[in-house]
């Protein structure tokens, strides 16, 4: 691949299949991934580095369902762009049958 070099604003970065968390600088701007999973630690899908987000499969113990990540990012940009403070919660519960 050719490598580019420049000054953005804003990246956005998306994969998918497997987490591409090595090798593409994350490192450099101080985000820490966890070796044996390729997860990073995160807190209201920030991974307490300012204007750095994590969303979805890649944030340790969050569901690895594509519905759960989609509502993820929306909930993040409506919180970003759209003067809302609509969190993330999941519940997970735990059911047995006797």
């Amino acid at each position: 691949g050719e490598e580019i070099a420049d000054e953005y604003d804003i990246v956005f970065f998306a994969i998918g299949g497997d987490f591409c968390t090595t090798g593409n600088g994350l490192e450099t701007v101080g985000v820490k991934v966890i070796p044996k999973n390729g997860k990073i630690r995160v807190v209201n899908e920030q991974p307490y580095i300012p204007y750095t987000y994590a969303v979805g499969d890649i944030s340790v113990g969050k569901l690895e369902l594509t519905p759960v990540a989609i509502e993820a990012g929306l909930l993040l940009t409506r919180r970003l762009y759209g003067n809302s403070s609509t969190q993330m919660v999941l519940w997970f519960f735990n059911l047995f049958w006797i």
